[in-house]
């Protein structure tokens, strides 16, 4: 293994030479960008739990030194698979295929997607023929990705994945979760920038998974999740102190933002589901107990029955569609993964099927209602070059999906089709030749493709190899097996001629001696 990193060492040196050199004149666009994610981290925490005595000061620096756009609408549903997703393409649920954190697919019949499964992540079937994720886009284009635990980075796309990256094996065992530290997810993105001669990182996706889980337990204000807060602005601390001693602080741009937002629901406004709707009439095919909406997969001849009867409930908070009357507003019908059924609730109701537990939490986080409700609204902070700077505030209202396009102007990468607007985003920017980029280079898609492959199987214990790594270990043996073999025949040679040359002598000494 050691032999093998030296190797590609040296590979990514001739990879990095096959493309342009990086001169000082080169226009914006060539600086490395870092994506931060906060799962559930919502708009205005900042402001609430600053009027809660929680002080957050490495937060609050980042937003005095860069730019906040404080009204940023994410994808509907506010959920955290779908936004994830959006962000890194800009697209809606309907068109990126991952409209749920729990799914299925008519095209992949007894098969099911849960974000909480392991297998489901790491299946290339349910990546297969949708749309790729920013990471893969810059690697096709000559970039290079470090992502940690962004979640669906375990897909392969195209059979491409990271560059460099943690991946989930290292977060979930049979089922149960298990937090990789935050500082060592830190430690490990500055490990990959502070080398750009090794790794030559121009991309870094680092994903936190809180404040969404403690809020989901404790509700949105409370003393919980100011202490996860307070964690979380320790790591920011640390992550800035990190590239300020790599050098980076004023030659890396950073967006940190979230998935979605969150609220305090409470067991006053639980709908009982099968007080409404026969549970003999659909099977429920996502994974969790109570949602805010429900993805139904109806018996035969049964949606309509399911649709009237939450019809004649009258309840003004709780409607029912099929898969193609939902609103447009949505960005959700046009997908064949939306449900045949689909039953969604308004704040601060929740629907339970199964019934309601009598442990129920009084109180509790929710998330996943219409993107038009600000408290899903996620918080959008950026800092950089690329941005302005002075705690400059945007009021206009951009998406969530800007920031794909805006990313890959920024890297300088072509971005695929999608639904984001720079005219929306641009204000953000601290000039507009930002958006003036050329193509980044283009290295040796080969060698890069081996390398990825390299270090995830380095880091990442469990990845299985892929047929790049194979195909590139073996052309490694085949070189070293030439090596070897023309080191042993240039020995021999050596030798030969030496008793060419010593029988010569030989002869002539013994003419001498005549």
């Amino acid at each position: 293994r050691v032999a093998l990193l030296l190797i590609a060492a040296l590979l990514a040196q001739v990879s990095i030479a096959c493309g342009a050199n990086h001169s000082a004149g080169s226009p914006p666009g060539r600086l490395p960008l870092l994506i931060v994610i906060f799962d559930g981290f919502r708009h205005d925490y900042l402001e609430l739990y600053r009027s809660r005595g929680v002080q957050l000061p490495n937060f609050e620096a980042f937003a005095s030194q860069g730019v906040r756009a404080k009204r940023v609408k994410n994808v509907y549903p506010t959920e955290t698979l779908p936004n994830h997703q959006s962000l890194v393409t800009g697209l809606y649920s309907e068109s990126h295929g991952f409209i749920l954190n729990t799914f299925a697919d008519p095209e992949l019949p007894g098969k099911l997607f849960s974000v909480f499964d392991q297998s489901s992540l790491n299946d290339p079937d349910w990546s297969a023929g949708w749309p790729e994720p920013l990471w893969v886009t810059n690697q096709r284009q000559g970039g290079r990705s470090a992502v940690v635990l962004y979640p669906n980075s375990d897909l392969p796309y195209n059979g491409f994945l990271p560059f460099v990256q943690v991946d989930q094996y290292a977060t979930l065992n049979n089922g149960s979760s298990v937090r990789y530290p935050y500082s060592r997810r830190v430690s490990r993105m500055l490990h990959w920038l502070g080398q750009p001669q090794l790794y030559g990182i121009n991309l870094g996706l680092l994903y936190f998974d809180e404040p969404d889980h403690t809020a989901h337990q404790a509700g949105h204000l409370s003393d919980d999740v100011a202490a996860r807060l307070i964690e979380l602005d320790q790591q920011l601390g640390q992550l800035m102190t990190g590239l300020k001693e790599l050098g980076l602080t004023d030659r890396i741009n950073i967006v940190l933002t979230a998935d979605h937002g969150m609220t305090t629901g409470n067991s006053s406004n639980l709908i009982d589901l099968d007080q409404i709707v026969n549970p003999d009439w659909y099977v429920n095919y996502l994974a969790d107990k109570a949602n805010i909406h429900l993805g139904l997969m109806p018996k035969p001849g049964r949606a309509q029955d399911i649709i009237k009867a939450v019809s004649d409930a009258k309840l003004p908070y709780l409607r029912a569609n099929l898969a193609s009357h939902l609103p447009d507003w949505m960005h959700f019908n046009g997908s064949r993964r939306t449900p045949p059924v689909y039953l969604y609730a308004d704040p601060p109701y929740v629907i339970v099927v199964g019934g309601i537990p009598p442990e129920h939490p009084a109180t509790f986080g929710v998330h996943g209602y219409a993107n038009n409700d600000t408290d899903m609204w996620p918080l959008w902070l950026a800092r950089g070059p690329a941005f302005q700077s002075g705690g400059v505030e945007i009021d206009q209202l951009i998406e969530s999906v800007d920031l794909y396009p805006l990313a890959c102007r920024l890297l300088g990468i072509r971005a695929n089709p999608n639904n984001g607007s720079l005219d929306r985003i641009s204000a953000v920017l601290s000039s507009p030749d930002w958006l003036l980029v050329e193509p980044i280079p283009t290295g040796n898609k080969f060698i890069d493709k081996f390398l990825s492959d390299l270090f995830d199987c380095w880091f990442n214990k469990y990845r299985p190899y892929t047929p790049a790594f194979v195909l590139g270990a073996l052309c490694l043996f085949v070189l070293a097996l030439l090596v070897i073999v023309s080191y042993l025949a240039c020995q021999w040679r050596t030798r030969w001629l030496k008793l060419r040359i010593d029988a010569q002598f030989y002869r002539a000494a013994i003419r001498l001696n005549k």
